[in-house]
Protein backbone atom coordinates (compact mmCIF):
# COMPACT_ATOMS: atom_id res chain seq x y z
CA UNK A 1 0.00 0.00 0.00
CA UNK A 2 1.71 3.48 -0.86
CA UNK A 3 2.47 5.68 2.07
CA UNK A 4 1.35 8.45 0.02
CA UNK A 5 -2.86 7.61 -0.98
CA UNK A 6 -4.59 9.18 -3.66
CA UNK A 7 -7.25 11.27 -2.98
CA UNK A 8 -10.57 9.99 -4.65
CA UNK A 9 -12.26 13.37 -6.65
CA UNK A 10 -15.57 13.70 -8.19
CA UNK A 11 -16.64 15.84 -10.65
CA UNK A 12 -20.15 16.17 -11.61
CA UNK A 13 -21.54 18.22 -14.77
CA UNK A 14 -24.15 17.70 -17.28
CA UNK A 15 -21.99 18.47 -20.09
CA UNK A 16 -19.67 15.18 -21.08
CA UNK A 17 -17.39 17.06 -22.96
CA UNK A 18 -16.70 19.05 -19.56
CA UNK A 19 -16.24 15.84 -17.43
CA UNK A 20 -13.74 14.54 -20.20
CA UNK A 21 -11.71 18.00 -19.94
CA UNK A 22 -11.82 17.32 -16.54
CA UNK A 23 -11.10 13.92 -15.98
CA UNK A 24 -8.01 14.14 -18.33
CA UNK A 25 -6.71 17.33 -16.26
CA UNK A 26 -6.57 15.53 -13.24
CA UNK A 27 -5.45 12.03 -14.42
CA UNK A 28 -2.58 10.29 -12.39
CA UNK A 29 -2.82 12.60 -9.99
CA UNK A 30 -5.74 11.67 -8.25
CA UNK A 31 -8.51 8.73 -8.32
CA UNK A 32 -10.84 10.29 -11.05
CA UNK A 33 -14.58 9.99 -10.78
CA UNK A 34 -17.36 11.69 -13.14
CA UNK A 35 -21.02 11.76 -13.55
CA UNK A 36 -23.33 13.80 -15.19
CA UNK A 37 -26.39 13.37 -12.76
CA UNK A 38 -26.63 14.99 -9.35
CA UNK A 39 -28.49 12.10 -7.97
CA UNK A 40 -25.55 9.84 -9.00
CA UNK A 41 -22.99 11.50 -7.38
CA UNK A 42 -24.95 11.73 -4.10
CA UNK A 43 -24.83 7.59 -4.49
CA UNK A 44 -21.36 7.72 -5.32
CA UNK A 45 -20.50 9.28 -2.15
CA UNK A 46 -22.75 6.78 -0.59
CA UNK A 47 -21.15 3.68 -1.60
CA UNK A 48 -17.36 4.83 -1.11
CA UNK A 49 -15.12 7.23 0.10
CA UNK A 50 -14.61 11.18 -2.18
CA UNK A 51 -12.08 13.28 -0.63
CA UNK A 52 -13.23 16.15 -2.83
CA UNK A 53 -16.62 16.68 -5.07
CA UNK A 54 -16.28 19.08 -7.73
CA UNK A 55 -20.41 20.24 -8.95
CA UNK A 56 -21.33 22.65 -11.47
CA UNK A 57 -24.05 24.78 -10.38
CA UNK A 58 -26.05 24.08 -13.26
CA UNK A 59 -27.42 21.38 -14.01
CA UNK A 60 -31.07 20.20 -15.26
CA UNK A 61 -31.99 17.39 -12.73
CA UNK A 62 -30.60 19.65 -9.80
CA UNK A 63 -28.69 22.52 -8.88
CA UNK A 64 -24.73 21.88 -7.19
CA UNK A 65 -25.42 23.71 -4.35
CA UNK A 66 -28.63 21.12 -3.35
CA UNK A 67 -25.68 17.85 -4.75
CA UNK A 68 -23.24 19.52 -2.55
CA UNK A 69 -25.77 20.19 0.75
CA UNK A 70 -26.88 16.47 0.01
CA UNK A 71 -23.09 15.00 0.10
CA UNK A 72 -22.34 17.41 3.14
CA UNK A 73 -25.28 15.33 4.61
CA UNK A 74 -23.71 12.13 3.69
CA UNK A 75 -19.92 12.81 4.28
CA UNK A 76 -19.46 15.75 5.96
CA UNK A 77 -15.56 15.39 5.60
CA UNK A 78 -15.84 15.43 1.94
CA UNK A 79 -14.41 18.91 0.57
CA UNK A 80 -17.34 20.57 -1.34
CA UNK A 81 -16.24 23.29 -4.88
CA UNK A 82 -19.00 24.63 -6.70
CA UNK A 83 -18.21 25.28 -10.40
CA UNK A 84 -19.97 27.87 -12.05
CA UNK A 85 -20.34 29.46 -15.37
CA UNK A 86 -23.07 31.90 -14.23
CA UNK A 87 -23.28 34.54 -12.02
CA UNK A 88 -25.53 33.00 -8.99
CA UNK A 89 -24.20 34.81 -6.41
CA UNK A 90 -27.07 34.40 -4.46
CA UNK A 91 -26.68 30.90 -4.07
CA UNK A 92 -23.00 30.96 -4.01
CA UNK A 93 -23.14 33.27 -1.49
CA UNK A 94 -25.45 31.36 0.83
CA UNK A 95 -23.63 28.39 0.20
CA UNK A 96 -20.42 29.44 1.60
CA UNK A 97 -22.15 30.78 4.54
CA UNK A 98 -23.72 27.96 5.35
CA UNK A 99 -20.69 25.91 4.92
CA UNK A 100 -22.30 24.19 2.14
CA UNK A 101 -18.69 24.73 -0.04
CA UNK A 102 -15.13 24.98 0.53
CA UNK A 103 -14.82 26.88 -2.68
CA UNK A 104 -16.39 28.02 -5.75
CA UNK A 105 -14.31 28.20 -9.12
CA UNK A 106 -15.99 30.36 -12.30
CA UNK A 107 -16.08 28.93 -15.88
CA UNK A 108 -13.69 29.03 -17.77
CA UNK A 109 -11.79 27.89 -15.27
CA UNK A 110 -8.21 28.52 -14.82
CA UNK A 111 -5.97 25.32 -15.02
CA UNK A 112 -3.43 26.41 -12.19
CA UNK A 113 -6.00 27.93 -10.16
CA UNK A 114 -8.26 24.84 -10.46
CA UNK A 115 -5.48 22.43 -9.71
CA UNK A 116 -4.29 24.69 -6.52
CA UNK A 117 -7.88 24.54 -5.37
CA UNK A 118 -8.33 20.60 -5.66
CA UNK A 119 -5.14 20.05 -4.08
CA UNK A 120 -5.85 22.00 -1.11
CA UNK A 121 -9.57 20.75 -0.58
CA UNK A 122 -7.67 16.99 -1.16
CA UNK A 123 -5.25 17.60 1.40
CA UNK A 124 -7.59 19.04 3.83
CA UNK A 125 -9.76 15.98 2.93
CA UNK A 126 -7.22 13.40 3.58
CA UNK A 127 -6.13 14.56 6.84
CA UNK A 128 -10.19 14.88 8.35
CA UNK A 129 -10.79 11.36 6.78
CA UNK A 130 -7.77 9.40 8.58
CA UNK A 131 -8.82 11.13 11.60
CA UNK A 132 -11.01 9.27 13.72
CA UNK A 133 -14.44 9.80 14.01
CA UNK A 134 -15.01 11.54 17.79
CA UNK A 135 -18.14 9.85 18.56
CA UNK A 136 -21.09 9.15 16.13
CA UNK A 137 -24.71 9.64 18.14
CA UNK A 138 -25.00 5.66 17.59
CA UNK A 139 -21.77 5.20 19.72
CA UNK A 140 -23.16 8.22 22.28
CA UNK A 141 -26.28 6.22 22.71
CA UNK A 142 -24.80 2.88 23.35
CA UNK A 143 -22.44 4.25 25.67
CA UNK A 144 -22.85 3.66 29.41
CA UNK A 145 -23.46 6.82 31.61
CA UNK A 146 -21.64 7.45 34.11
CA UNK A 147 -22.82 8.34 37.34
CA UNK A 148 -22.56 12.23 37.91
CA UNK A 149 -20.04 13.17 40.96
CA UNK A 150 -21.99 13.74 44.89
CA UNK A 151 -23.44 17.20 44.84
CA UNK A 152 -21.29 18.05 47.59
CA UNK A 153 -18.42 17.44 45.81
CA UNK A 154 -15.74 19.44 43.75
CA UNK A 155 -14.60 18.93 39.41
CA UNK A 156 -11.13 19.42 39.37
Amino acid sequence: MSANPLATVLFVDDEERILRSLKMLFRGRYHVLTTSSGSEAVAIVKRQPVHVIVSDQRMPEMLGVEVLRRVRETSPQTMRLLLTGYSDLQAIVASVNEGEIFRFIEKPWDPGYLHDVVEQAAQIALQEFALPRVLSPTLIAARPVSPLPHAGAKLL
